[in-house]
This record gives structure tokens, C-alpha cells and sequence, in this order.
């Protein structure tokens, strides 16, 4: 499982549970529906929306450099324009 997928699955966990995930046996039917929750949200982001490209191009525009920290700020705006706070 990638560290992303992880991190999505704790975060659906965490919105509908207590803080449960960690304490789950690998092998739980409920980690696995939430890694299951987890890939198919990571996988609906795979297409952007327009106002996703728009951030990404918005920050673009503001920088020139194309450095690591530079895609992650233009990928957090990405994430911030799909969950409506950008």
C-alpha cells in the first residue's frame, strides 16, 4: 500500500471513527474497506477539474522556478481548488 493510499484510508477513518486505524488488524475487513474508500477517492482526483488547473496554472504563473517545493505548493492549490477552499 503507498504511503498516500495510507494516509487517505487514516483520514476516512479518522472522519467517521475515533482514531481506530492504527488499531486495526492488518488483516480487519474494515481496513480493508477503508483502503478500498481511500483508492477510489485518490482515484476520482486522478482527472483534475477545471478549477484544479486553473490553482495549478495560477501558481505557475507566480514562480518561475520548477522545483520540488514549487510542485507542492502548486499541487497543494491543485487540492484546495477540488476541496473548494481555493
Amino acid at each position: 500500500m503507498s504511503e498516500m493510499v495510507e494516509r487517505v484510508a487514516r483520514a476516512i477513518c479518522e472522519s467517521t471513527e475515533a482514531d481506530i486505524f492504527d488499531e486495526l488488524d492488518a488483516h480487519s475487513i474494515f481496513r480493508a474497506v477503508y483502503i478500498q474508500q481511500a483508492r477510489a477517492a485518490i482515484e476520482a482526483m486522478r482527472e483534475p477539474t477545471d478549477e484544479m488547473i486553473e490553482a495549478g496554472l495560477e501558481h505557475q504563473v507566480h514562480t518561475v522556478e520548477n522545483s520540488r517545493a514549487s510542485t507542492f505548493v502548486r499541487w497543494s492549490w491543485m487540492v484546495d481548488a477540488a476541496l473548494g477552499d481555493g
